[in-house]
């Protein structure tokens, strides 16, 4: 826990600030909270006033189609805010949803603005650090809807990686951290359980990564750095 004081001392020796000076500032003005597997933190129905900062498991936007099925256009894991666009100016409903167990800060938009008032000169970067958010974690509709499923799989686990490394390639050996069913993985990517699992074997056949139990050991790293090439064109890091 980052006390106050701290907080703003940084924040003045630092005009930018960057993901971690937000994640400072979560931590000392927000609550932790937790919320179980399946539990619906907000609903479409009503504006949402605050951001988690999500400190382990996934959570997730939704959206219920006419045609019955559910899309899923966000994906929050650690370290992302979600949703980062509640903290921009206006009133914003979402159905956010914990794909598992999730412990987060959270920060209502009141407290963060208030902290703004005493120090106008940070809104303005952090206004970009937090539009910088929303541009990455609204892509993920797009990055894993084109192509076979592997391409989507590939395209899901180089962001993951991204997410959880924020920078740099991965070489043999390197994890990746799952923290979600195969179930979950499926309805993210838009396959079903059987695609995800024949997916998972045949690329632990062609001697890509080996899959555990909530973990991704990677063997070959070129098909994921080719992936990442691509979040980088489009603009994710």
């Amino acid at each position: 826990m980052f006390a106050t004081q701290g907080v703003k001392e940084a924040s003045l020796r630092h005009p930018c600030p960057t993901h971690d000076d937000l994640a400072n500032i979560a931590c000392a003005h927000g609550k932790e909270v937790s919320f179980d597997r399946r539990t619906v933190i907000a609903t479409c129905r009503s504006p949402l006033d605050t951001v988690y900062l999500i400190r382990s498991g996934c959570a997730v936007c939704y959206v219920d189609l006419p045609c019955g099925r559910t899309f899923y256009p966000q994906l929050f894991v650690a370290g992302d805010f979600a949703p980062a666009r509640v903290l921009v100016p206006g009133d914003v409903r979402v159905n956010l949803m914990a794909l598992n167990k999730v412990t987060a800060m959270a920060l209502p938009r009141a407290q963060l603005f208030a902290l703004l008032d005493t120090q106008p000169s940070l809104y303005p970067a952090l206004m970009q650090e937090l539009l910088n958010s929303i541009q990455k974690c609204s892509l993920r509709g797009t990055i894993t809807n084109f192509g076979d499923a592997q391409s989507k799989l590939v395209a899901f686990l180089a962001e993951l990686w991204l997410r959880s490394h924020r920078s740099s390639f991965p070489q043999a050996g390197d994890t990746i951290p799952l923290g979600m069913t195969q179930t979950e993985i499926g309805l993210i990517n838009g396959l079903s359980k059987a695609q995800t699992s024949r997916t998972f074997r045949e690329l632990e056949q062609a001697g890509t990564l080996v899959r555990t139990d909530r973990l991704i050991t990677i063997l070959d790293p070129a098909p994921i750095s080719e992936a990442l090439q691509d979040l980088k064109a489009m603009g994710l890091f």
